[in-house]
């Protein structure tokens, strides 16, 4: 007898092609003819399978339709389907499980989703009706042809709502003017050297160091003239120190000549500016002084003291000395 073949080994064996192949009924070695079991792949004679001749002869001639299992295997043959039927049952149980989390999570991005567009159009319906009523805005639509208090268009309302994101996407940006630009030809120097002048100013001015998320300049670059530099900060509380000490900046002419920081301001805040400003120096041309703009208004720096009361102090003082020299 030669070595078996593992490979393409057909599961019915005669004495003559089988080797050292154990019955796994009886344990002894499978001289007579034998099959081997589809399950546990081991061995059993076909007497120890209470398998007929004409049985066997099927299994020869139909391995491949038909599926042999042996005694041993299909006396566990139930343990094994009840295993199964459980592991069954346990699959449903979690498919049923997974179902429901699904049906979970949906329900909550739709509730989330739904939170988020009410309170989106709870602030555009504030906007609309606080905005454009109580804001500069009613003067510049009546300016266009549109009457205050009349019928709030819905492009009005859309101007309005514009005006609202622009600025927000504006309220971490500051300005500087006059900032010397580098004069290399790469981005990367030229965006560290805007950063580290930033950070220069802020440390001169007292704030210490601000986080810097990014830095770009503004309009087409002209000979000898600076341009704009935006600088977008971290956070709102640098932005405010950033402004709050500007002033300082005039002490400092000598290393930062002529740098002063200004807000990110939109469009419509830079023209209500320019009129407020316009505003100013034709009152002060009228003899009025000490004008300043303070948020979107213009103010007098010192108020002036009333006439009237300096009169009356004036009087009963006047009036208390007779009385001490009488």
């Amino acid at each position: 007898m030669g070595k078996r073949k593992q490979k393409k080994r057909s599961r019915i064996q005669s004495a003559s092609s089988l080797e050292g192949e154990i019955c796994v009924t009886c344990n002894g070695v499978a001289e007579d003819d034998a099959v081997q079991c589809q399950w546990c792949a081991k061995w059993q004679h076909i007497k120890c399978a209470n398998l007929s001749k004409s049985e066997y002869d099927l299994l020869s001639n139909c391995s491949d339709q038909i599926v042999f299992f042996c005694s041993v295997c299909i006396a566990k043959l139930p343990t094994v389907l009840d295993k199964f039927s459980g592991g069954r049952d346990a699959q449903s149980t979690v498919d049923k499980q997974i179902e429901t989390l699904q049906t979970q999570i949906t329900d909550l991005v739709t509730k989330v989703n739904d939170q988020i567009n009410s309170r989106f159009q709870q602030l555009e319906e504030k906007i609309t009706t606080n905005s454009l009523l109580h804001s500069n805005s009613i003067t510049q639509f009546s300016s266009s042809g549109h009457q205050p208090g009349g019928a709030i268009t819905a492009v009005m309302a859309s101007q309005v709502i514009d005006e609202y994101r622009d600025r927000e996407s504006r309220k971490l940006n500051i300005i500087l003017h006059n900032v010397p630009e580098s004069e290399s030809t790469e981005s990367s120097t030229r965006v560290t050297h805007d950063s580290n002048i930033v950070a220069d100013i802020a440390n001169k001015i007292g704030i210490g160091p601000v986080d810097v998320s990014g830095s770009m300049r503004l309009g087409k670059k002209i000979e000898g003239r600076p341009r704009l530099l935006k600088v977008h900060l971290c956070n709102l509380q640098h932005k405010r120190l950033l402004l709050s000490n500007a002033k300082k900046l005039r002490g400092l002419s000598g290393i930062f000549p002529r740098i002063y920081i200004t807000p990110d301001l939109s469009l419509k805040e830079r023209q209500d500016n320019k009129l407020l400003r316009e505003e100013v120096l034709r009152r002060k041309s009228n003899g009025e002084g000490d004008l300043i703009i303070q948020r979107g208004k213009i103010v007098c720096k010192s108020p002036p003291v009333e006439s009237s009361n300096v009169t009356t102090m004036d009087t009963t003082r006047a009036v208390a000395a007779d009385k001490r020299c009488a």
